[in-house]
């Protein structure tokens, strides 16, 4: 675009420099960047983009190009170019040709003389001068020789070949000794020569038929008047195009060209999923046309989508290169979620939900293998073909051993893509009570007698007796079959423990209500790896869990120590921890802790309770506090006796009537970390104190002043206050396929809720929207999921708090936290011996990606794993080991997640039973062993059929010589093209 400030009022002649190159553009110099013709024969001008205008062309001293273009007013002229292809004459090209007219300034043939005025005149004279001249090799001298008084001159005169055309004048010289001097054309004065050299190419002059020079004198001139004209040449100009639309595009082109286009990139598309494409094309014509084509089933494999738009003169397209991916399905949750322990003869309930792309059904397979014998898995269900997104299996009678459960989800289309998980269960012998014995402690005796690893299952009821352990009793688990609110053991002599442990090792109490003994469960230090899980330790006359001595990996998981006289009590113990434990309503502490070092008590809760929370005595030193909610206790949260040195005390919340008290030296705080805190707050310092009335200043969670405890000079510096808002992701990386976690926490009271509204969201780096959450009041402190897509793009992303004025406004910022996002690309599988139904360790496996190597060699269980490949690459892989062949395949990775690809070997010197054909029916892309395909082997006197096994081996044996056809099939796959094999 030009701007044509420097244009008289009114318009005028507006001279530009046309640069077929590169080049910055400015107000007299246009660079077209080797767009245009470079004759600039497709070139035009248009003011205000309404206004198309005259204009010729100087002359082509290229470059650049002297171009003058007649503008009725001021404004801005766009220059329109491109339409190079074109032919001339027609009525989409400018057609401008350079015309040297008047030969006679390079030689004095035809030119006419005549006289003007009233004096005399003397002999005109013209002559060829090669001593001045700007563009031509001559110039042409005109004398007057026309002395006198009166006005009169000689005129000379040449009528031009070409008529009514724009002219312009390279160069004109003159000088009028108190004469004049003319030049005219066509009747009009073009010029009166001052006395001194006059470049003429401003003039316009239109439907020119002759040209004349008059020299001569004034009144009173002297006479000796001459002229110099060095070139005249005149341009051709015809208007170019209709205006069809009253707004340009600037360098808007007069051939058909894609302006836009998407998707942009090709989204992750999978079979049968519905694309829709779109361009914008442009020409003089409709400089904004859209056009749009949806495929509805779109298939498998690499392909090019080509747009293609023609008009008469020219042409276009543009193409998307986009591979589809096989039908894939995911396993998004497991059911349970971890490697359970069951019970023998005890059904057993395993859920998988799915997630896939495309319409297909999805059929789920359940396969049981033995831990030690993991290649030889069973098919043990089959869920019925459908699209729910939710399928189960239940095993309703186990036996002891340990096994391998596996889900396979396979949606039911061409090559697809299937996924797995495993679960490791073992299942250990059970005995009953009172089924097969009559009380626990019975059990238990035999048990022990037996040293076996066993379980006894409790069934609902009462059970009054005291239980006592054997010294040396090791792995025996009492479980209660339907938990703590249905089974009871209540102590048969209130003098004795309900539960007493002496010396044993792997011992599991879980689910029940155990109360009414002195205490509820004693443990002393000769035992190690306890676990105390989902038990209800209750009304107790002394001690609800009694912990003696040192004590190994001792394990307590939802316990609730309720209405004893102190919940819990270590005495002498050292090196074990408390955890997950409530202690409320005794009659003395929630958890007293006596002589004890190197003890770790952590998120428990402790309330309600008549003396302290927690109470230290008896030196007890460098014990651990930490993540525990101490409320509503009569005396004190956390009480340390004298002589109870270096122990650390933080991320608890405190909300009592007195909520700390400490005689002796100790750390009520640690490290400042940036991690969720116990209140919700941002950071882990110190503790939270009901009590706390320091400012926080800068919202960050932190009081500014230390909080004072009681009972002695211990302060701590890092007080939580629970002030503060932020938005955090639960990790700084995550990888494609993962879901996002961000947490986030507001501390803004119901009052701020009804004047702001409140909201999370999530963009990717390029500032797409990827999520976003409203939150209410209610709601402050909590998280929000987000599952990283398979396709989603790499890179940052951040999660941000904002909050907007319900009255309106813009937004505030409150917090904001970035993540990467990574790709999960990784390859797993195991290699079989198929022939021996076997897994092969020391296999050197090989994904080649065109050059570039990655590399495994198999562990003693026949596995490989590899990470780090590209997608869209093509890949060979290879499996090596002496003694054995293996079919070598191309594949390419289309997608980023975890492959499951195992490799199928055959011995170099298969077993034979006399002449034999076999080998493995597999599946593309990553040739998977397809288990029941039908495979027939006939000639003319032969013919079998058999089904591969679960590696897809096949063989025929015990053949005679000569040709046979082999074909394969099964229902799901593509039908094999049957080949002759010759034995």
């Amino acid at each position: 675009m030009v701007d044509l400030t420097n244009v008289p009022s009114g318009g005028g002649t507006y001279r530009v420099n046309l640069h077929y190159g590169i080049g910055n553009n400015t107000a007299t110099d246009v660079y077209f960047n080797y767009a245009a013709s470079n004759y600039f024969n497709d070139t035009r001008f248009v003011l205000d983009n309404t206004t198309e205008c005259t204009y010729w062309v100087d002359w082509y001293s290229y470059p650049p190009v002297v171009a003058s273009v007649i503008v009725p007013n001021n404004g801005t002229l766009s220059i329109y170019y491109g339409n190079y292809g074109a032919a001339a004459g027609t009525s989409d090209v400018l057609d401008i040709h350079t015309l040297t007219m008047i030969e006679g300034f390079e030689s004095t043939a035809g030119w006419s003389i005549s006289h003007w005025g009233l004096g005399a005149c003397g002999t005109p004279s013209m002559t060829l001068r090669d001593n001045w001249y700007t563009q031509g090799a001559w110039s042409i001298l005109f004398t007057g020789n026309c002395p006198g008084a009166a006005d009169h001159c000689n005129v000379y005169t040449k009528p031009l070949s070409v008529q009514n055309v724009h002219y312009v004048l390279v160069d004109y010289y003159g000088n009028h000794a108190g004469g004049y001097s003319y030049l005219m054309c066509g009747g009009t004065i073009a010029h009166d020569c001052n006395g001194a050299r006059y470049d003429v190419r401003k003039t316009v002059l239109s439907d020119i038929s002759s040209v004349a020079v008059a020299v001569g004198v004034a009144n009173g001139g002297s006479g000796g008047d001459y002229v110099y004209v060095d070139d005249l040449r005149a341009y051709c100009y015809k208007k170019p195009y209709t205006i069809i639309t009253t707004s340009f595009t600037e360098e808007q082109r007069a051939d058909v060209h894609v302006t836009d286009y998407a998707p942009s990139p090709i989204p992750v598309l999978y079979e049968n999923d519905t694309q829709t494409f779109n361009v914008t094309l442009a020409w003089l014509v409709d400089p904004s046309c859209k056009r749009s084509y949806t495929n509805t089933s779109l298939k498998q494999g690499y392909w090019n989508f080509t747009m293609s738009a023609v008009t008469a003169n020219s042409n276009t397209s543009f193409t998307w290169m986009f591979p589809v991916h096989p039908p894939t399905v995911w396993i998004t949750n497991m059911t349970p979620t971890y490697h359970p322990t069951h019970y023998e003869d005890q059904p057993a309930t395993f859920a998988v939900n799915l997630t896939w792309n495309g319409t297909e059904n999805v059929q789920t397979k359940w396969y049981i293998a033995n831990a030690s014998d993991p290649v030889n898995k069973t098919l043990v269900y089959t869920n019925p073909e459908t699209t729910t997104d939710f399928r189960e299996y239940t095993n309703a009678s186990m036996k002891r051993g340990s096994y391998i459960f596996t889900a396979n989800a396979t949606p039911m289309g061409i090559n697809p893509v299937s996924s797995n998980v495993t679960w490791n269960v073992t299942v250990q012998a059970a005995a009953f009570v009172p089924d097969g014995y009559a009380t626990i402690q019975a059990a238990v005796n035999a048990f022990c007698a037996a040293g076996t690893d066993d379980v006894i299952v409790v069934r609902d009821g009462t059970y009054t007796e005291n239980i006592i352990l054997p010294g040396g009793c090791d792995n025996i688990s009492i479980v209660s079959e339907n938990g703590s609110a249905t089974t009871t053991i209540k102590a048969a002599s209130g003098a004795n423990p309900v539960i007493a442990m002496s010396s044993n090792n792997n011992t599991l109490i879980q689910g029940f209500t155990i109360k009414e003994g002195l205490y509820g469960i004693t443990v002393d230090s000769g035992s190690s790896h306890t676990t105390l899980t989902d038990n209800i330790i209750t009304t107790n006359f002394n001690t609800g869990l009694y912990i003696v001595g040192s004590h190994a990996n001792l394990t307590t998981i939802n316990n609730t120590c309720s209405y004893n006289q102190d919940g819990v009590m270590l005495y002498n113990a050292a090196d074990l921890t408390i955890n997950d434990t409530i202690c409320t309503y005794n009659s003395d502490d929630g958890i007293h802790i006596q002589g004890c070092d190197h003890v770790t008590i952590s998120d428990c809760s402790a309330t309600y309770n008549a003396n302290n929370g927690i109470e230290l005595t008896g030196s007890s030193d460098f014990n651990v506090i930490r993540n525990n909610t101490l409320e509503y206790n009569n005396d004190y949260g956390l009480a340390i006796a004298a002589g109870s040195d270096y122990n650390k005390i933080y991320n608890n919340e405190f909300h009592n009537g007195v909520n700390t008290y400490d005689e002796s030296l100790n750390v009520w705080y640690t490290t400042l970390t940036e991690s969720i805190n116990i209140i919700g707050g941002q950071y882990i310092g110190g503790n939270s104190y009901s009590d706390y009335d320091g400012a926080d200043a800068d919202h960050d969670g932190i009081g500014d002043e230390p909080y004072l405890i009681s009972g002695g000079s211990n302060k701590d510096m890092l007080p939580l206050t629970g002030l503060g808002y932020w938005v955090a992701f639960d990790r700084p990386t995550y990888l494609i396929g993962e879901t996002l976690l961000m947490n986030y926490h507001l501390t803004e009271g119901e009052a701020a809720f009804g004047t702001y509204n409140y909201f999370v969201e999530v963009r990717d780096d390029q500032n797409a929207l990827r999520g976003t959450w409203s939150i209410t009041y209610g709601e402050e402190t909590g998280s929000y999921t987000k599952e990283l897509k398979l396709g989603w793009r790499t890179g940052e992303y951040t999660v941000y708090l904002w909050r907007t004025p319900k009255a309106g406004g813009g937004e505030v910022l409150l917090d904001y936290d970035t993540a990467t996002i990574g790709i999960y690309m990784e390859i797993t599988g195991t290699v079989y011996d198929v022939q021996n139904n076997v897994t092969l360790s020391d296999v050197d496996v090989v994904f080649n990606q065109l050059g570039t190597m990655f590399t495994d060699t198999t562990a003693a269980d026949g596995t490989y794993e590899l990470s780090g490949l590209e997608i869209d690459k093509n890949t060979a892989v290879s499996a090596t080991k002496t003694g054995y062949d293996h079919e070598d395949f191309m594949v390419t990775i289309l997608a980023e997640q975890v492959y499951t690809v195992d490799l199928y070997m055959l011995p170099e010197e298969p077993y034979r039973n006399g002449s034999a054909i076999g080998g493995v029916i597999t599946s593309h892309p990553f040739h998977q062993a397809i288990e029941g395909a039908t495979v027939n082997l006939y000639n003319t006197t032969w013919n079998d059929v058999q089904s591969t096994d679960w590696l897809g081996f096949y063989t025929f044996e015990q053949l005679t010589g000569g040709t046979y056809t082999i074909a394969a099939a099964k229902i799901g796959h593509s039908t094999h093209t049957p080949e002759n094999v010759t034995v």
